[in-house]
Protein backbone atom coordinates (compact mmCIF):
# COMPACT_ATOMS: atom_id res chain seq x y z
CA UNK A 1 0.00 0.00 0.00
CA UNK A 2 1.59 3.55 -0.80
CA UNK A 3 1.92 6.00 1.35
CA UNK A 4 -1.27 8.36 1.66
CA UNK A 5 0.06 11.63 2.38
CA UNK A 6 -0.20 14.38 -0.15
CA UNK A 7 -2.80 11.31 -1.69
CA UNK A 8 -5.72 14.04 -2.57
CA UNK A 9 -3.69 16.46 -4.17
CA UNK A 10 -2.03 14.47 -6.29
CA UNK A 11 -5.55 13.35 -7.15
CA UNK A 12 -6.92 17.01 -7.82
CA UNK A 13 -3.79 17.70 -9.87
CA UNK A 14 -4.06 15.17 -12.27
CA UNK A 15 -7.48 16.22 -13.70
CA UNK A 16 -6.51 15.94 -17.60
CA UNK A 17 -5.85 12.06 -16.49
CA UNK A 18 -9.32 12.23 -15.35
CA UNK A 19 -10.96 13.65 -18.80
CA UNK A 20 -8.75 10.78 -20.68
CA UNK A 21 -10.99 8.14 -18.42
CA UNK A 22 -13.99 9.64 -19.39
CA UNK A 23 -13.66 10.92 -23.32
CA UNK A 24 -12.17 9.83 -26.71
CA UNK A 25 -8.04 10.33 -26.87
CA UNK A 26 -5.69 8.82 -29.16
CA UNK A 27 -2.63 8.88 -26.34
CA UNK A 28 -2.40 5.36 -24.24
CA UNK A 29 -3.26 6.19 -20.73
CA UNK A 30 0.25 4.80 -19.64
CA UNK A 31 1.79 7.15 -21.78
CA UNK A 32 -0.07 10.45 -20.89
CA UNK A 33 0.38 9.31 -16.77
CA UNK A 34 4.54 9.28 -17.57
CA UNK A 35 4.25 12.62 -18.54
CA UNK A 36 2.04 13.42 -16.00
CA UNK A 37 4.69 12.38 -13.81
CA UNK A 38 7.59 13.50 -15.40
CA UNK A 39 6.12 16.94 -15.44
CA UNK A 40 5.72 17.48 -12.18
CA UNK A 41 8.81 15.47 -11.02
CA UNK A 42 7.22 12.72 -8.39
CA UNK A 43 8.64 10.35 -6.00
CA UNK A 44 8.36 6.64 -6.67
CA UNK A 45 5.35 6.28 -3.72
CA UNK A 46 3.83 9.24 -5.75
CA UNK A 47 4.16 7.55 -8.86
CA UNK A 48 2.90 4.11 -7.68
CA UNK A 49 -0.01 5.86 -5.63
CA UNK A 50 -1.43 7.23 -8.87
CA UNK A 51 -0.68 5.06 -10.87
CA UNK A 52 -2.86 2.65 -9.40
CA UNK A 53 -5.95 4.74 -8.83
CA UNK A 54 -5.72 5.31 -12.64
CA UNK A 55 -5.60 2.05 -13.50
CA UNK A 56 -8.20 1.01 -11.35
CA UNK A 57 -10.19 4.11 -12.26
CA UNK A 58 -9.94 2.71 -15.71
CA UNK A 59 -10.97 -0.68 -15.34
CA UNK A 60 -14.27 0.36 -13.19
CA UNK A 61 -14.78 3.26 -15.31
CA UNK A 62 -18.47 2.28 -16.73
CA UNK A 63 -19.25 1.87 -13.00
CA UNK A 64 -18.30 4.66 -11.30
CA UNK A 65 -19.26 6.94 -13.93
CA UNK A 66 -22.71 5.89 -13.56
CA UNK A 67 -22.87 6.19 -10.04
CA UNK A 68 -20.76 9.69 -9.58
CA UNK A 69 -22.12 11.06 -13.18
CA UNK A 70 -20.42 13.54 -16.06
CA UNK A 71 -20.13 16.54 -13.34
CA UNK A 72 -17.46 15.94 -10.64
CA UNK A 73 -14.86 17.41 -8.32
CA UNK A 74 -11.33 16.88 -9.94
CA UNK A 75 -9.37 14.01 -8.50
CA UNK A 76 -12.77 12.16 -7.46
CA UNK A 77 -12.90 9.67 -10.49
CA UNK A 78 -9.28 8.84 -9.34
CA UNK A 79 -10.29 8.96 -5.49
CA UNK A 80 -12.66 6.28 -6.22
CA UNK A 81 -10.41 4.33 -8.33
CA UNK A 82 -7.90 4.21 -5.90
CA UNK A 83 -10.41 3.04 -2.75
CA UNK A 84 -12.08 0.55 -4.90
CA UNK A 85 -8.61 -0.89 -5.33
CA UNK A 86 -7.58 -0.97 -1.39
CA UNK A 87 -10.29 -3.72 -1.06
CA UNK A 88 -10.21 -2.99 3.11
CA UNK A 89 -11.25 0.59 3.98
CA UNK A 90 -9.57 0.75 7.40
CA UNK A 91 -9.34 4.15 9.23
CA UNK A 92 -6.18 4.92 8.04
CA UNK A 93 -7.09 5.38 4.36
CA UNK A 94 -10.45 6.96 4.45
CA UNK A 95 -8.99 9.69 6.98
CA UNK A 96 -7.01 10.51 4.00
CA UNK A 97 -9.98 11.99 2.15
CA UNK A 98 -12.91 13.56 2.57
CA UNK A 99 -15.64 13.73 2.99
CA UNK A 100 -15.06 10.20 3.91
CA UNK A 101 -19.22 9.12 4.29
CA UNK A 102 -19.82 9.98 1.02
CA UNK A 103 -17.13 8.41 -0.34
CA UNK A 104 -18.11 4.74 0.74
CA UNK A 105 -21.46 5.38 -0.31
CA UNK A 106 -20.27 6.16 -3.79
CA UNK A 107 -18.41 2.90 -3.74
CA UNK A 108 -21.57 0.99 -2.23
CA UNK A 109 -23.22 1.83 -5.07
CA UNK A 110 -20.24 1.03 -7.55
CA UNK A 111 -20.74 -2.28 -6.33
CA UNK A 112 -24.35 -2.73 -6.47
CA UNK A 113 -24.32 -1.49 -9.95
CA UNK A 114 -21.93 -4.28 -10.36
CA UNK A 115 -23.77 -6.79 -8.57
CA UNK A 116 -26.74 -5.95 -11.28
CA UNK A 117 -24.74 -5.92 -14.28
CA UNK A 118 -23.52 -9.97 -13.17
CA UNK A 119 -27.45 -10.54 -12.44
CA UNK A 120 -28.75 -9.84 -15.67
CA UNK A 121 -25.26 -11.97 -17.28
CA UNK A 122 -26.08 -14.69 -14.78
CA UNK A 123 -30.03 -14.75 -16.15
CA UNK A 124 -28.94 -15.46 -19.48
CA UNK A 125 -25.69 -17.33 -19.01
CA UNK A 126 -25.99 -19.59 -22.01
CA UNK A 127 -27.89 -17.67 -24.26
CA UNK A 128 -26.78 -17.06 -27.79
CA UNK A 129 -25.46 -12.74 -28.57
CA UNK A 130 -27.39 -12.56 -30.94
CA UNK A 131 -30.59 -13.53 -29.35
CA UNK A 132 -29.66 -12.28 -25.60
CA UNK A 133 -31.27 -9.19 -24.67
CA UNK A 134 -29.84 -5.77 -25.32
CA UNK A 135 -29.23 -5.34 -21.05
CA UNK A 136 -27.30 -8.05 -20.64
CA UNK A 137 -25.06 -6.99 -23.51
CA UNK A 138 -25.02 -3.80 -21.64
CA UNK A 139 -24.33 -5.43 -18.88
CA UNK A 140 -21.10 -6.64 -19.88
CA UNK A 141 -20.01 -3.62 -21.34
CA UNK A 142 -20.31 -1.81 -18.10
CA UNK A 143 -18.97 -4.83 -16.09
CA UNK A 144 -15.61 -4.69 -18.63
CA UNK A 145 -15.52 -1.10 -19.05
CA UNK A 146 -15.36 -1.83 -22.85
CA UNK A 147 -17.26 -0.53 -25.99
CA UNK A 148 -20.69 -2.90 -27.26
CA UNK A 149 -18.57 -3.15 -30.44
CA UNK A 150 -15.96 -5.72 -28.63
CA UNK A 151 -18.41 -7.78 -28.43
CA UNK A 152 -20.43 -7.79 -31.24
CA UNK A 153 -17.34 -8.37 -33.42
CA UNK A 154 -15.81 -10.70 -30.86
CA UNK A 155 -14.80 -14.39 -31.17
CA UNK A 156 -17.67 -16.16 -29.11
CA UNK A 157 -21.06 -16.71 -29.88
CA UNK A 158 -22.72 -17.20 -26.36
CA UNK A 159 -22.90 -15.03 -23.32
CA UNK A 160 -20.87 -17.31 -21.34
CA UNK A 161 -17.87 -17.36 -23.66
CA UNK A 162 -18.08 -13.69 -23.66
CA UNK A 163 -17.99 -13.14 -19.84
CA UNK A 164 -15.86 -16.26 -19.40
CA UNK A 165 -13.10 -14.97 -21.70
CA UNK A 166 -12.91 -11.46 -20.53
CA UNK A 167 -12.51 -12.50 -17.10
CA UNK A 168 -9.61 -14.95 -17.78
CA UNK A 169 -8.40 -12.12 -19.97
CA UNK A 170 -8.19 -9.87 -16.93
CA UNK A 171 -6.45 -12.15 -14.52
CA UNK A 172 -4.42 -13.65 -17.15
CA UNK A 173 -0.62 -11.52 -17.72
CA UNK A 174 1.78 -13.95 -19.52
CA UNK A 175 5.59 -13.06 -18.84
CA UNK A 176 7.30 -12.94 -22.34
CA UNK A 177 10.98 -14.11 -21.68
CA UNK A 178 13.95 -13.66 -23.90
CA UNK A 179 16.73 -16.94 -23.67
CA UNK A 180 20.56 -15.64 -24.85
CA UNK A 181 21.32 -17.71 -27.36
CA UNK A 182 24.26 -19.65 -25.36
CA UNK A 183 23.88 -23.09 -25.13
CA UNK A 184 22.07 -24.21 -22.63
CA UNK A 185 19.70 -21.14 -21.84
CA UNK A 186 16.37 -21.87 -22.84
CA UNK A 187 16.88 -25.78 -21.61
CA UNK A 188 17.62 -24.20 -18.10
CA UNK A 189 14.60 -21.52 -18.05
CA UNK A 190 12.48 -24.94 -18.96
CA UNK A 191 14.23 -27.16 -16.27
CA UNK A 192 12.92 -24.42 -13.43
CA UNK A 193 9.89 -23.49 -14.94
CA UNK A 194 9.33 -27.59 -14.86
CA UNK A 195 9.95 -27.84 -10.99
CA UNK A 196 7.77 -24.98 -10.65
CA UNK A 197 5.15 -26.70 -12.35
CA UNK A 198 4.73 -23.44 -14.31
CA UNK A 199 2.77 -23.56 -17.65
CA UNK A 200 5.01 -21.58 -20.69
CA UNK A 201 5.21 -22.43 -24.39
CA UNK A 202 7.78 -21.52 -26.94
CA UNK A 203 6.96 -18.18 -29.12
CA UNK A 204 5.78 -19.64 -32.11
CA UNK A 205 8.07 -17.09 -33.97
CA UNK A 206 10.83 -16.88 -32.09
CA UNK A 207 13.01 -19.52 -30.84
CA UNK A 208 14.72 -17.23 -27.72
CA UNK A 209 11.11 -16.23 -26.67
CA UNK A 210 9.43 -18.12 -24.13
CA UNK A 211 6.19 -16.90 -22.88
CA UNK A 212 5.34 -18.55 -19.07
CA UNK A 213 2.17 -17.66 -17.49
CA UNK A 214 2.03 -15.46 -14.34
CA UNK A 215 2.36 -15.21 -11.48
CA UNK A 216 6.33 -15.54 -11.63
CA UNK A 217 8.90 -14.24 -9.74
CA UNK A 218 11.66 -14.57 -12.69
CA UNK A 219 13.91 -13.05 -9.81
CA UNK A 220 14.10 -16.09 -8.05
CA UNK A 221 15.29 -18.40 -11.24
CA UNK A 222 18.93 -19.53 -10.88
CA UNK A 223 18.77 -18.91 -14.98
CA UNK A 224 17.89 -15.12 -14.62
CA UNK A 225 20.63 -14.47 -11.87
CA UNK A 226 22.90 -15.63 -13.97
CA UNK A 227 22.07 -13.74 -17.32
CA UNK A 228 20.76 -16.58 -18.98
CA UNK A 229 17.11 -14.85 -19.64
CA UNK A 230 15.68 -11.52 -19.73
CA UNK A 231 11.97 -10.25 -19.27
CA UNK A 232 11.55 -8.71 -22.63
CA UNK A 233 7.60 -8.62 -24.83
CA UNK A 234 7.70 -10.89 -27.69
CA UNK A 235 7.27 -8.25 -30.28
CA UNK A 236 10.35 -5.90 -29.09
CA UNK A 237 12.18 -9.18 -29.49
CA UNK A 238 10.85 -10.27 -33.13
CA UNK A 239 11.90 -6.22 -34.46
CA UNK A 240 15.96 -6.75 -33.43
CA UNK A 241 15.46 -10.52 -35.01
CA UNK A 242 14.04 -8.93 -38.53
CA UNK A 243 16.98 -6.20 -38.05
CA UNK A 244 19.30 -8.89 -37.78
CA UNK A 245 21.03 -7.99 -41.22
CA UNK A 246 21.87 -4.42 -40.21
CA UNK A 247 23.15 -4.65 -36.56
CA UNK A 248 27.12 -4.71 -37.29
CA UNK A 249 29.78 -2.47 -37.05
CA UNK A 250 28.74 0.56 -34.64
CA UNK A 251 25.11 0.51 -33.33
CA UNK A 252 23.40 3.25 -31.58
CA UNK A 253 20.18 2.40 -29.73
CA UNK A 254 19.27 5.90 -29.46
CA UNK A 255 15.71 4.96 -27.26
CA UNK A 256 17.55 2.48 -24.85
CA UNK A 257 15.75 3.03 -21.72
CA UNK A 258 15.95 -0.26 -19.69
CA UNK A 259 17.98 -1.73 -22.14
CA UNK A 260 16.22 -4.46 -23.06
CA UNK A 261 16.98 -3.98 -26.95
CA UNK A 262 20.13 -3.16 -26.17
CA UNK A 263 20.94 -6.74 -24.77
CA UNK A 264 19.12 -8.06 -27.66
CA UNK A 265 21.27 -7.09 -30.07
CA UNK A 266 24.36 -7.46 -27.59
CA UNK A 267 23.45 -11.08 -27.31
CA UNK A 268 22.26 -11.53 -31.53
CA UNK A 269 25.43 -9.91 -32.79
CA UNK A 270 28.57 -9.86 -29.77
CA UNK A 271 31.23 -8.52 -32.41
CA UNK A 272 29.22 -5.73 -32.54
CA UNK A 273 29.47 -2.38 -30.71
CA UNK A 274 26.52 -1.29 -29.20
CA UNK A 275 25.63 2.38 -28.10
CA UNK A 276 23.25 2.89 -25.95
CA UNK A 277 21.35 6.42 -24.87
CA UNK A 278 18.24 8.00 -24.16
CA UNK A 279 17.04 11.39 -23.80
CA UNK A 280 15.52 11.16 -19.95
CA UNK A 281 19.01 9.70 -18.72
CA UNK A 282 16.93 8.30 -15.69
CA UNK A 283 15.37 5.57 -17.76
CA UNK A 284 18.78 3.61 -18.16
CA UNK A 285 18.92 3.60 -14.59
CA UNK A 286 18.18 -0.23 -14.86
CA UNK A 287 20.08 -0.79 -17.55
CA UNK A 288 23.37 -1.06 -15.64
CA UNK A 289 22.70 -4.38 -13.50
CA UNK A 290 21.32 -5.60 -16.43
CA UNK A 291 24.79 -5.40 -18.55
CA UNK A 292 26.63 -6.52 -15.18
CA UNK A 293 24.34 -9.63 -14.62
CA UNK A 294 24.40 -10.42 -18.69
CA UNK A 295 28.16 -9.80 -19.05
CA UNK A 296 27.08 -7.75 -21.96
CA UNK A 297 30.87 -6.07 -22.75
CA UNK A 298 30.27 -4.80 -26.04
CA UNK A 299 27.58 -2.16 -24.16
CA UNK A 300 28.46 0.99 -23.67
CA UNK A 301 25.92 3.70 -22.57
CA UNK A 302 26.20 7.52 -23.17
CA UNK A 303 25.53 10.21 -20.83
CA UNK A 304 24.55 13.07 -23.01
CA UNK A 305 24.10 14.21 -26.41
CA UNK A 306 27.60 15.20 -26.90
CA UNK A 307 28.51 11.94 -26.43
CA UNK A 308 26.45 10.76 -28.93
CA UNK A 309 28.05 12.92 -31.54
CA UNK A 310 31.69 12.45 -30.42
CA UNK A 311 31.04 8.79 -31.23
CA UNK A 312 29.24 9.24 -34.37
CA UNK A 313 29.11 7.81 -37.68
CA UNK A 314 27.21 4.87 -37.08
CA UNK A 315 26.27 1.95 -39.04
CA UNK A 316 22.56 0.96 -37.54
CA UNK A 317 20.21 3.52 -35.68
CA UNK A 318 17.36 1.86 -33.92
CA UNK A 319 14.65 4.09 -32.42
CA UNK A 320 11.82 3.08 -30.38
CA UNK A 321 10.55 6.29 -29.72
CA UNK A 322 7.71 6.01 -26.92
Amino acid sequence: MPKLRYASKIFERASSLEEMLVSSSLKPLDAALGEHQRARRMGKNDRNLLGMALYSASRSRNAIMEVIGADFPPGRLLTIGFLDATGELGSEVLDAFTPAEELVDILDKVNAKRHIWMQNIYGEWGEDLVSCTDETVDSICGLFSIPNVFIESGPWRKVNEAAGELVRGKDRQNIHLRCKRASGASEALMSELNQMDKGYWRSAYSESCIIAESPLNIRNFESFRLGMVEVQDEGSQLLIEAAAPFIKGKVLDLCAGGGGKSLAMSDLAPDTDIYAYDIDLRRLNGIYSRIRRAAAKNIKTLSSFDEVMSAAPYDFIPIDAP
